[in-house]
């Protein structure tokens, strides 16, 4: 959150200068990046959301999986549930993986699409000017200016753009978290320590267990 107020903040000093020295461009190139937003968020952010959610769901799947067979491996061994274990993990962690891939693919669309788009203006413009005549030597500061001040502008969007899809990716995982959070403060229970002492001892004779045929 901090660094996307940051990163806003600096783009809204840059914005503010550009109004003053050129208003139509600044206008037009605002109403360009707003347009790219809404259509990020319409085709990208949602989707980025819903892998999200996913990768919350399979994430606790694989966790309590992990405890289950930590805490049962004698038994798995005992009774030969080896494979049987291992072929429900790998089912679990291919659609983790592949989940995850989709989601990393997702988050690298706006970088490369904002960074084609601003590039392929600049040289738009350059071709413009080539085919209209125009004195190219009068306009080379004004467009050594847009080139640097897009190099310096694009990192920022973004990153603010990167922020809001990690926070929207990791959204449903927070709500876990703060929920267990909720339900650990709501039962805490004071534990008190009591000495106890024993004064005779405890003796088990001829205790075993079997699992089918096979006995221990």
């Amino acid at each position: 959150l901090v660094i996307i107020i940051n990163e806003i903040l600096f783009l809204s000093v840059i914005v503010v200068a550009f109004v003053v020295l050129s208003p139509v461009i600044t206008l037009t190139l605002l109403a360009v990046f707003t347009l790219l937003g809404i259509a990020l968020y319409l085709g990208l952010v949602k989707k980025i959301s819903r892998y999200g959610q996913v990768h919350s769901r399979l994430n606790l799947l694989v966790y309590k999986f992990a405890f289950n067979v930590a805490n049962s491996i004698k038994d798995i061994k005992i009774m030969g549930l080896e494979n049987n274990y291992i072929s429900k993990f790998t089912k679990i962690w291919k659609e983790y993986s592949g989940n995850d891939s989709k989601a990393k693919t997702a988050k690298g669309i706006p970088k490369d699409f904002s960074e084609t788009l601003v590039f392929s203006g600049i040289i738009a413009v350059c071709l413009y000017l080539l085919a209209t005549k125009q004195n190219l030597v009068d306009m080379i500061p004004a467009l050594g200016v847009v080139a640097v001040s897009a190099m310096r502008i694009l990192p920022s969007f973004n990153r603010i753009i990167s922020s809001y899809n990690e926070y929207k990716y990791y959204k449903n995982s927070l709500v876990v978290v703060e929920g267990l959070h909720s339900k650990l403060a709501k039962n805490r229970q004071e534990i008190q320590h009591v000495n106890m002492s024993f004064d005779k001892s405890v003796k088990i004779h001829n205790l075993r267990f079997s699992y089918g045929d096979k006995t221990v």
